[in-house]
């Protein structure tokens, strides 16, 4: 499992993203982590698992005038005669981002940055006039696996609750146990993804171990979190009614333990499409590729599924982006 990197003053920060409606209640500014422990095949954010900083090339942009490959001393940066497409070798490239100065066009982009707590508080609290103002609006801290970064992250929440404003983690519960209780315990909400029910798929699939994610949803009960479940519901993978019945199941036996109040809501997030250019940018292959988006009778059948077993169903939905709809449903 991945180590935390970073010391507590700074961070690994990929991007900042302003006035979101879905990384939480209200209005939200969002800011993502770089780095995770797992390799989830469908993650919509892949420039966020590598910690290390990255550089990918922006074909839109591009301007085919190659003043970065005579910045290049690694010799780390090629074309190919037929395409003009430029490639990266990730083994020669060290990120020095000479290339990334001298692009006329800012087709070369380096992804992630470190950044002192003290600037990011600054740069977020720019965001209070708008976010006190939203019903529960607030700070998200995304990823990535933000909990990677626990001291951080525990020393932003407080310090953005000192002034007032709601916090919340979003988690793959996929990290060592004393970093996500670090990290969640200036949290006022929980976003935690439970992804798959078998334990051997789970392994297979996203490279982690189940019991950990449901030993450490176990301890944010214990400390009172108020939690909200997601799922994504990715075609191939998690989409199965046997797979959402068994996370139901799971979701029942922590109700037994803890009573049914122990959980807010669960979402069932609909597989959406629009990260395929992040993966050509970093000249990776999207296995998803091409796969439409889901119809909204297919995510209502999950729903009766679960609820059949005895869930509430106010508790329950999905949202997301449909091909019946073609737009986003909160």
């Amino acid at each position: 499992m991945m180590k935390n990197p970073v010391n507590h003053a700074h961070a690994r920060i990929l991007d900042i993203q302003r006035m979101s409606t879905e990384d939480g209640p209200g209005l939200r500014t969002t800011v993502f982590f770089k780095g995770c422990a797992l390799s989830c095949p469908w993650c919509h954010n892949p420039e966020s698992i590598a910690f290390d900083q990255q550089l990918e090339w922006i074909e839109q942009r591009c301007i085919g005038c190659h003043t970065c490959m005579e910045a290049c001393m690694k010799s780390a940066l090629s074309v190919d005669t037929k395409t003009q497409k430029i490639s990266i070798s990730r083994q020669l490239c060290d990120t020095c981002a000479a290339c990334v100065d001298v692009c006329p066009s800012n087709a070369l982009k380096l992804i992630g940055c470190t950044v002192g707590l003290d600037d990011l508080c600054g740069e977020l609290l720019r965001d209070s006039a708008y976010l006190l103002n939203s019903a529960d609006g607030g700070i998200t801290a995304s990823g990535g696996e933000a909990a990677l970064q626990s001291v951080y992250v525990s020393e932003l929440f407080e310090r953005m609750r000192k002034a007032g404003l709601h916090t919340a983690l979003d988690t793959s519960g996929y990290c060592p146990t004393h970093r996500l209780e670090e990290a969640a315990r200036h949290a006022d909400l929980i976003m935690y993804d439970l992804k798959l029910a078998d334990a051997k798929k789970h392994k297979q699939m996203v490279g982690g171990d189940l019991s950990v994610v449901l030993d450490n949803l176990a301890l944010l009960i214990g400390m009172g979190k108020r939690i909200w479940i997601r799922t994504p519901i990715i075609p191939g993978y998690t989409d199965s009614v046997e797979n959402v019945e068994g996370i139901a199941r799971i979701i029942l036996e922590f109700c037994l333990l803890h009573g049914q109040d122990w959980f807010e809501r669960w979402e069932l997030c609909a597989f959406n499409n629009l990260c395929s250019d992040k993966y050509s940018r970093l000249e990776k292959t999207w296995p998803l590729a091409g796969v439409p988006l889901m119809d909204e009778h297919s995510l209502d059948r999950l729903v009766e599924a679960v609820v059949s077993l005895g869930l509430p169903p106010e508790k329950i939905s999905w949202t997301g982006m449909t091909a019946t709809e073609g737009q986003q449903t909160c």
